[in-house]
């Protein structure tokens, strides 16, 4: 996460170094595992816990984690965690109560008020994947659903890898 100490001005040199470098990583990915490990880099910022999930045919499998003590081969089904489903139904964040009714036994929270974020992160129209992130204090919501964003961003750009469009016709020519 980043350090309080440092000045405002310094504090945001330092947020828009590192979305830049994230940035760069998703751009350069080459395999699952490196795309992966980017958002959870990427997570790790603004949330101490978190989990990427990959969605097919209706089960969530654990594809990577930061400071969660989840079997390496963890999956579940998709309605047992009834705020996975609600983000995978809207395509929207879900903030969640960490019970195991909303978020599944694993990885529920003692806590009465624990809170998680869960954010679908869709290629083209599909959700493909969910980030989960918590943590004791609330987490940076809005700064989570810009790293998901970015991870959406280039799945979609690999998916249309071969196709070539231009943004607009080209400035200063005549028609």
């Amino acid at each position: 996460m980043i350090h309080s100490h440092e000045s405002g001005s310094g504090r945001r040199q330092q947020l828009t170094r590192e979305l830049n470098h994230l940035l760069r990583r998703f751009r350069q990915y080459q395999s699952e595992a490196e795309w992966v490990a980017a958002l959870l880099d990427g997570a790790s910022h603004f949330s101490p816990q978190a989990a990427v999930f990959t969605l097919k045919d209706g089960t969530l499998r654990l594809r990577g984690q930061s400071n969660l003590a989840l079997p390496d081969e963890f999956s579940f089904p998709i309605s047992s965690g009834g705020a996975f489903a609600s983000a995978v139904e809207s395509r929207d964040p879900v903030t969640a109560l960490r019970t195991p009714g909303e978020v599944g036994e694993h990885l529920s929270a003692p806590g009465p008020n624990e809170r998680a974020q869960i954010i679908p992160i869709s290629n083209a129209e599909r959700v493909v994947a969910l980030l989960f992130a918590a943590g004791a204090e609330p987490v940076d919501g809005d700064a989570l659903e810009l790293v998901a964003g970015m991870a959406a961003i280039v799945l979609e750009r690999q998916a249309n890898a071969s196709r070539h469009a231009q943004i607009g016709r080209h400035l200063g020519t005549s028609a």
